[in-house]
């Protein structure tokens, strides 16, 4: 449950700082375009999904998951 809590407060951190996060998902994901995509499908797959990419939605699921199952 630490780790859990310690990951929402560092989401919570992060989405306070960060002012314009698709700029930041872009600067990321910059670098890796260099990358030979013969080579690495899955990371250029990865580079296009990324600027839209969003897990605050997925860690709520999975915390509010947990918390339930603590309540059995």
């Amino acid at each position: 449950m630490n780790f859990i809590l310690g990951v929402a407060r560092q989401n919570a951190v992060n989405a306070r700082a960060l002012s314009d996060r698709t700029a930041l998902l872009d600067a990321v994901a910059a670098p890796w375009t260099t990358l030979d995509p013969a080579r690495h499908p899955s990371l250029h797959s990865a580079i296009a999904q990324l600027p839209d990419h969003d897990n605050r939605g997925k860690f709520l699921t999975g915390f509010e998951l947990v918390c339930a199952n603590g309540r059995q």
